[in-house]
């Protein structure tokens, strides 16, 4: 309603109470105006792990206090959801100024004036300091904005991504309305109210940072020489751990360091390279440690590498030898090839045992052999080889030998501490038992007596062999041999267990992290840590953050699949990905809108910012609710939206339309967003000031009937003109 419309409801009314009056003044105050003063706001370069700030005004140029209901930044978009906005906005209603004339008008109170802004005085604005409103009084608004004021909001960009970053910052304005209550008590105008035109304002959000950083990889993080004999050292090669830049930054490695229970005299280190070695992105360096026992006790090392890789500023890899249960030793064996079981002796010359001792692991030379005499109790004999061929000839004297029916036990050892057992039994300067009927020297009433005498292999501490017999008499069966469960874990070699020697291994046993094919399936720590599964290069270790994949590892390629393939907590467009099929995202997930409110049949532009990491085409398509108005090209960027016609002539009759864009690109990857406009009637005046007519009762004569009757009537019908506004 106009301020003619509002005269000539007044004008009667005075003429009729015979009142002398100059007529109503006026007083009027536009709707909010808010302002943010640019459409779009660029951040530059930033450097990873440091901020880019900017600040925008956000104003209002118009006569009504403005409600802001919300600050925020716009949503990402789907393609990676765990991925927070690099941008935050702050503000702080202590900022808020306010300067320059608000509105040159004339107020009946100085309550009226001061609360919009007005000092009576000067015409111009009052006191600036800003108090916050009661929270009763903001009814959903984060703050208030009077007129000619304005606040900083500040905008910060924190890189989280390689490349290009784009968000939205929005700003909503909102509104409340009298109540019965405030109309009563002479209120005019509500406590605040929202920018009738543009109720939401965006501006878009650009930045980009190029993420350069090191990432530094040791491997192997441990090492095991195995069983080294003293004798075989100068025979082992040296462990290598590499120290390996996979990233595209620099890497400095500031040294490497032995720990105090390191013996450096059993472990020589020697490093390639000096104090404060610099790694570009690809660079590789070694360091050699060699293991030089000087005899079979168990020894421990670790090595420290100290670098300025933030994620890795120090790497220890341990490493050890002749230590534990040697996963890849192989037991000894002995035989002996003369003489043969129940032999009899009866001669002063020395006895002479003919052996064969061998072992995979180390030389035979460096095995610890002896003989044991069961009548004796006691060792007769050492036999030690000679050479590395294993053949052993040995000399008992005869003195060692007592009379009687006797078993020589053969026993080999390794530096693993594990042994293989022979055995010989003799019938030394006496007769055979005639009870003896396998000729091994035993017979069954003997003492001890033998308890097979069918078995030549059976007497009194046979070594025990495995073929499902006491071989020596004390009533197990295979002990020691390949058919017995020697630690107890329920398998014996014969059913698969690997390592007899530790209950941790056996077939289908949980693999440990240890060294060892717990397992027993002929692979060492797969699916542990320790293990690189994939075949990548890279164990969990090493720094594979997926060992179940051969594409994921610290020097793959990252690319735009939703995976962390260079395992660097970043990934895809975050991690400035190369093509494959990234999904297209609009920006702030928001559509920009010229204006929220509009008349019908007025046109107003729209668009949608897309970012697509892969570049793709993008296709756009845009929809409106049935009724809704008309888009003049549907399929274009930026369209120009035509509001449709309003049904009924009142002033105050509009509806809110919800519109649609939707995003593919040339994969049919694709994002939608919504937005909503309000069409209004062409009578109701959403640009228009919103005027309010104050009724100047001085001025009219006390003859010819009372004012107060006529300041009624124009109360209600000024009342009625604010309803139909509303």
């Amino acid at each position: 309603m106009s301020k003619s419309v509002l005269l000539a409801l007044t004008l009667p009314l005075g003429m009729l109470t015979g009142c002398t009056s100059n007529g109503p003044e006026y007083l009027e105050f536009k709707y909010p105006i808010m302002t943010l003063g640019q459409a779009s706001m660029e951040f530059g370069s930033a450097e990873w792990g440091g901020s880019v700030e900017r600040t925008i005004l956000l104003g209002n140029e118009g006569g009504m206090t403005m409600g802001v209901g919300a600050v925020y930044i716009g949503e990402r978009g789907k393609e990676i959801p765990e991925l927070d906005s690099p941008y935050t906005v702050a503000y702080d209603i202590e900022g808020i100024e306010c300067a320059g004339d608000v509105e040159d008008v004339e107020a009946d109170t100085d309550a009226e004036a001061g609360a919009k802004g007005v000092d009576l005085d000067t015409g111009g604005p009052v006191d600036t300091d800003i108090e916050e409103p009661d929270e009763e009084v903001l009814e959903g608004a984060l703050f208030l904005l009077e007129p000619g004021c304005q606040i900083p909001l500040t905008v910060t960009y924190t890189p989280t991504a390689q490349g290009d970053a784009y968000d939205a910052l929005i700003v909503e304005s909102v509104g409340t309305a009298l109540t019965e209550k405030e109309e009563d008590e002479g209120q005019y105008l509500p406590d605040f109210t929202e920018d009738k035109v543009h109720t939401s304002q965006v501006v878009y959000l650009h930045g980009e940072s190029e993420f350069q950083q090191g990432a530094l990889v040791v491997r192997p993080r441990s090492f095991d020489f195995g069983f080294v004999h003293p004798d075989a050292a100068d025979e082992e090669s040296p462990a290598r751990i590499e120290i390996a830049n996979v990233g595209d930054g620099d890497v400095t490695v500031l040294g490497v360091q032995p720990s105090d229970s390191c013996d450096l005299a059993v472990f020589d280190v020697q490093a390639t390279f000096g104090a404060d070695l610099l790694l570009e992105g690809g660079d590789t360096t070694l360091v050699e440690v060699t293991f030089l026992p000087t005899d079979t006790d168990a020894e421990f090392c670790s090595l420290t590498v100290y670098t300025d890789d933030p994620a890795n500023p120090e790497v220890t890899v341990s490493i050890r030898g002749n230590s534990g249960d040697d996963p890849q030793n192989v037991p000894p064996t002995v035989f002996v090839r003369s003489p043969e079981n129940g032999y009899r002796y009866s001669t002063i010359r020395p006895l002479m045992l003919e052996l064969n001792i061998f072992d995979e692991n180390q030389p035979a030379t460096s095995l610890v052999c002896k003989v044991k005499s069961l009548l004796a109790e006691a060792s007769v004999a050492n036999c030690a080889a000679s050479d590395d061929s294993g053949h052993v000839y040995v000399e008992i004297p005869a003195d060692d030998l007592q009379a009687g029916v006797d078993t020589l036990t053969v026993t080999v050892t390794d530096g693993s501490d594990t042994s293989a057992y022979a055995s010989v039994s003799l019938v030394v300067n006496s007769d055979y038992p005639a009870d003896d009927d396998d000729g091994d020297g035993y017979g069954v009433a003997s003492e001890p007596a033998d308890c097979d005498d069918a078995n030549i292999l059976s007497y009194p501490n046979a070594a025990e062999v495995f073929d499902g017999e006491d071989n020596d008499c004390d009533g197990d069966i295979d002990e020691g041999t390949d058919g017995s469960d020697d630690d107890e874990d329920g398998f014996s070699e014969a059913d698969g267990d690997c390592n007899d020697y530790t209950d941790e291994v056996f077939p289908l046993a949980p693999e440990r992290g240890d060294g060892m094919d717990n397992d027993c399936d002929g692979t060492i720590d797969e699916g542990t840590d320790l293990s690189d599964d994939d075949g990548d290069g890279y164990a969990e270790v090493n720094g594979d953050c997926d060992d179940e994949d051969v594409t994921i590892n610290p020097t793959a390629v990252e690319i735009c699949d939703r995976e962390d393939n260079d395992c660097d907590g970043l990934y895809d467009s975050a991690d400035g990905c190369e093509s494959t099929e990234s999904v297209p995202v609009i920006v702030g997930n928001v559509i920009r809108m010229e204006q929220s409110a509009c008349h019908e049949f007025e046109v107003v532009t729209m668009d949608v910012t897309v970012f697509d990491a892969d570049q793709d085409t993008i296709t756009f398509e845009w929809s409106l609710e049935d009724g809704g108005g008309t888009i003049d090209n549907k399929y274009a960027q930026v369209v120009n939206y035509t509001a449709p016609e309003i049904t009924g002539d009142t002033a105050g009759s509009g509806r809110k339309y919800k519109i649609y864009a939707v995003i593919y690109d040339e994969d049919a990857n694709q994002d939608w967003a919504f937005g909503g406009i309000s069409v209004w009637d062409e009578n109701t005046e959403i640009y228009d000031p919103f005027t309010k007519a104050i009724i100047n009762a001085g001025g009219c004569s006390s003859t010819g009937g009372g004012p107060t009757g006529a300041l009624m009537l124009a109360g209600a019908a000024l009342a009625l003109a604010f309803r139909r506004r509303e």
